[in-house]
């Protein structure tokens, strides 16, 4: 090509070059997609339907073809922005986890008040709850204080179920007065 095989070759090698890098491109938009499609999901889920265990699950694995992906530059914008929303979600499904424990269940709905407080909303927690509702509250940003109180409610249940067997084995005993 017009006596310059040098230069043909050296724009071949960079043609190439920029075609892995759209290849590999294109498989981070079309993981993204997925990542999307998939919390579009979760977030559209009834309270009562939640399986935390799958969801985490679910989340590793996207987490993990993500960081397995070749050819691209984990600091472009693209890279860095769908890192976060996993980690968002990694740090929000064992925190959801620990909201559904039966321990949060109580008459006066003391810890879901406690959770009210410290979030600064609103909300009602009951079947029909859409999960969307629970990821606004952003509690990927309240971990400590989410951990804090769900370990109290898991105490404070123990202690009561501690109490009721007390009462259950002396309610049996007769005392005879000599």
């Amino acid at each position: 090509m017009f006596n310059f095989p040098d230069e043909v070759q050296g724009s071949q090698k960079n043609l190439e070059a920029v075609r892995a890098e759209v290849d590999a491109v294109e498989k981070l938009w079309k993981h993204i997609k997925v990542c999307e499609q998939k919390f579009l999901e979760y977030k559209g889920m009834k309270w009562g339907h939640v399986n935390c265990g799958d969801m985490e699950d679910e989340i590793k694995k996207k987490r993990k073809g993500l960081v397995d992906m070749r050819g691209i530059d984990k600091r472009c914008n693209t890279f860095t922005g769908i890192v976060e929303i996993l980690k968002n979600w990694a740090t929000f499904l064992p925190l959801l986890t620990e909201l559904k424990d039966p321990s949060m269940d109580t008459d006066d709905k003391r810890h879901w008040k406690r959770l009210k407080e410290l979030v600064g909303k609103d909300f009602e927690v009951n079947e029909n709850l859409v999960l969307e509702t629970v990821w606004d509250l952003k509690l990927f940003e309240f971990k400590e204080g989410i951990e804090d109180i769900t370990d109290f409610a898991k105490n404070e249940l123990k202690i009561e179920r501690g109490l009721n067997k007390v009462k259950d084995f002396w309610k049996i005993v007769d005392f005879e007065l000599v």
